[in-house]
This record gives structure tokens, sequence and C-alpha cells, in this order.
């Protein structure tokens, strides 16, 4: 029956999911719900999600300034992984270590351990989307936050933490501090860093548009940088766009 139900899952999954590009709320909650009964069926153990590397925590942290995103608790959520979609997954994002941290049941009670970066798609954190990029021997590769995507292109926002030493008597203890963010896109399948040269480079036939894009992202990026951001690569869309028909 466990057979029989693989292969009707994998129907399903040819049938209805677009990949990490649509968004989890996309999916329909029976097929939601279905996804979940067969993990719960089968045991989440016997999954592709079951499958990672064990994490051994390298920092001791004792306060409110760690390495993870958001909270340094557990939080369920929809992890995308080896091309399926999990749901209620409890996970934290080291962000210092770029690693995407998952917490199951298994015979010992419960294990934690980190997932393959090459099996990795994505994930929904605090209602934010995230994804992997993973691009063998490539400075690129890592979890970014997904910004703004359409047909062509997709904004993306790595987050960055420093780590702070501190030894008091015998005892030793990390502190991490958020550093400003780096942004980057990715246009017609190749991936570029955020800056006017580039764009310029990339929209030739609109330069003075371009610059006046851009000139307008960095006054409002002072308020709101994300918003800011993801407001001048719609308006390029929509110029490449009109200028394509």
């Amino acid at each position: 029956m466990i057979y029989f139900n693989k292969i009707l899952f994998s129907f399903i999954l040819t049938v209805f999911l677009y990949g990490f590009s649509a968004r989890a709320q996309e999916i329909p909650t029976e097929l939601q719900k279905a996804y979940e009964g067969f993990d719960a069926t089968i045991g989440i153990q016997n999954t592709d999600i079951f499958t990672g590397i064990e994490y051994i925590e390298k920092h001791r942290m004792v306060n409110e300034k760690h390495k993870f995103f958001g909270s340094d608790l557990y939080v369920p959520t929809t992890v995308f992984y080896e091309g399926q979609p999990y749901f209620k997954i409890p996970v934290r994002y080291n962000i210092f270590d770029d690693l995407l941290l998952v917490k199951l049941p298994s015979q010992r009670g419960e294990t934690e351990f980190q997932l393959f970066p090459n099996r990795l798609d994505g994930f929904y954190l605090n209602s934010r989307k995230f994804i992997n990029v993973y691009e063998a021997d490539s400075d690129i590769s890592g979890i970014y936050e997904l910004l703004y995507e359409d047909p062509q292109l997709q904004v993306l926002k790595k987050y960055r933490v420093s780590q702070q030493k501190i030894s008091r008597r015998e005892l030793v203890h990390y502190e991490f501090k958020q550093k400003s963010s780096e942004y980057f896109f990715k246009y017609k399948n190749n991936y570029y860093e955020l800056n006017r040269g580039n764009l310029l480079e990339l929209f030739p036939e609109h330069k003075s548009e371009v610059r006046e894009y851009y000139r307008d992202y960095r006054k409002q990026a002072r308020v709101q940088q994300d918003g800011a951001l993801v407001a001048m690569f719609q308006r390029l869309s929509n110029l490449s766009n009109a200028a394509a028909q």
C-alpha cells in the first residue's frame, strides 16, 4: 500500500507542483493535507527530508545576540527539499554558517541536523520566502531571501552577521551582530551583484531610465531599502516588457 501511495504522490507532484517558484499558499489546502497525511502514514523518518548531516554547534551563545534568523527557537514552517514540499517542519536558519537546521522526531526522541545544501530548494520563515542557490564552486551559492520575482529576474537579499568572542574567566561565549545585507539579482539565468554599472550593462537601451530609477532607489533606500529595491526592479521589468512588445 505504501508503494502504491508513493506512485500516486509522484503523479500528484507532476500534475500540481510547479517548483518552489510557486508560493506555498498556492498549493491547494486539500493537497497540503494529503501531503501531511502521507508523511504521517509512512513516518517523516522515511521521507527524503530525513537526510542530512549531523549538526554540531561550534559557538556557545548565552543571550539574544545569536546567529539565527529571527529566533534561536525552532519554528514550524514549509520546506522545499528535493523538489517536494514538507509542511510544519521545525527549522532554524543559521545565518553565520548559512545552514538550514531541522529538528525531527526519531527513535532517539528528536534529531537535529542540517539539510544538504545541494538538495535544499527553499523555505518560508517569519512570512519571508527564502531560496537556496546552489552553484558548484561559485561564490553565489547560499541561502537568500527572495524579495521579488518575475519570469525574467529574481531579486535576492543576503543576510550577514559578524561574531565576537567573549572570554570571562574560564568561560568563553560568542555574540553575533547583524551586518549590512548584500543584494544580488538573477537576470536571464545569470547572477549579478546589485550596482548601477551592472544594470546599465544589462539594459543598454534604457540607460537614462536606469540612471533615474537607480537614483530614486538610493534616495528611498534610506527609509526602506527592500521596498525601494523591489519598486526599482518592478519599474525595470515593466520597461523591459513594454519594449519587447
